[in-house]
């Protein structure tokens, strides 16, 4: 969208995104890099819990009366506002690509999804202003090129970019569409504690490995990714249910029991499946009918007394 003010011959190219939240419906830590970085196998899936961003930009700041560079705000107080911010590094990604002088880029971050999480809210966030800069600028920078600024943003962004039902592997920098899975009612329960990244993965290195899978789970896992003809969403998830599986529970779990607790409510409620995303602290459950998480989501009420963060949503 372009919004011309003739009066002081100003234009401004303003471009507002929905940025999705994700879960990961399995989550395998494969290795570690030389450099630190792990190695991983995770199917993520966009739901439709989200932020929405705006990126208003000016390729002539000056004449616009503007302040070149970048400058940020959201509607909350908790997050950074500066270069620690991944839209902020999205946007330096970007200008420093697109190496003009002389630009003004304002992003707004409207938050809907919680931080510290593992749904990928600012990684969300960062995929938004990417795409809303490869828009207001056609041809600066190709697919690739944005794929290659994500994931030295993050190990979710680039994922982020198109969302929908990725298999992701390596550092996140690998990845495979499969069929969507879409239209599943979920339920989100995060509670007060918020779990940092970096300190599950350490600990998880401090873990003896857990062993080979058995054939059961690998059979499983090729069934949810790669189904058999009519095989609609619930059956997918249904049937690699008792194999979903996220590494990092065996390092949160043990710190903050209350998820496995969450975990044993959502399966008591009637999910067809239940488990932590990311490094958490998020529990999602996932439904086979709106009723019965809407029904979930009333007996939640214990968490959110307990100050949760509970929320319904679906796979999108």
């Amino acid at each position: 969208m372009v919004f011309c003010i003739e009066e002081i011959m100003m234009t401004i190219f303003k471009e507002r995104f929905t940025a999705y939240a994700k879960i990961n419906l399995f989550l395998g830590v494969c290795g570690k890099r030389q450099d630190g970085y792990h190695l991983l196998s995770t199917l993520m899936q966009s739901v439709s819990l989200c932020d929405y961003v705006t990126v208003e930009c000016s390729d002539s700041a000056i004449v616009d009366k503007l302040e070149p560079g970048i400058s940020l705000m959201t509607n909350v107080e908790y997050i950074p506002l500066d270069a620690r911010n991944t839209a902020y590094k999205a946007a330096r990604a970007f200008l420093n690509t697109l190496g003009r002088q002389n630009v003004s880029v304002r992003i707004h971050i409207q938050k809907g999804i919680p931080t510290q999480a593992g749904m990928g809210g600012g990684s969300a966030d960062a995929a938004a202003v990417l795409n809303a800069l490869a828009s207001i600028f056609p041809g600066a920078a190709s697919k690739g090129d944005l794929l290659a600024m994500a994931v030295r943003i993050g190990a979710d962004v680039p994922f982020c970019i198109d969302g929908g039902t990725q298999l992701c592997e390596g550092i996140g920098d690998i990845l495979t569409p499969v069929l969507p899975l879409q239209g599943l009612p979920l339920l989100f329960i995060k509670p007060k504690c918020s779990i940092p990244t970096p300190w599950a993965f350490t600990v998880y290195d401090s873990l003896p490995d857990a062993g080979p899978f058995s054939p059961e789970r690998e059979e499983a896992i090729k069934g949810l990714l790669y189904p058999s003809e009519g095989t609609d969403s619930l059956d997918r998830i249904k049937k690699a249910a008792p194999y979903l599986y996220n590494d990092l529970e065996r390092v949160t779990e043990n710190e903050y029991p209350v998820l496995s607790e969450i975990r044993a409510f959502m399966m008591e409620q009637g999910a067809a499946a239940a488990r932590m995303s990311g490094s958490g602290s998020t529990v999602f459950g996932i439904f086979a009918d709106k009723k019965t998480r809407d029904a979930a989501l009333e007996n939640a009420f214990m968490y959110r007394r307990q100050g949760c963060f509970v929320q319904a949503g679906e796979m999108i």
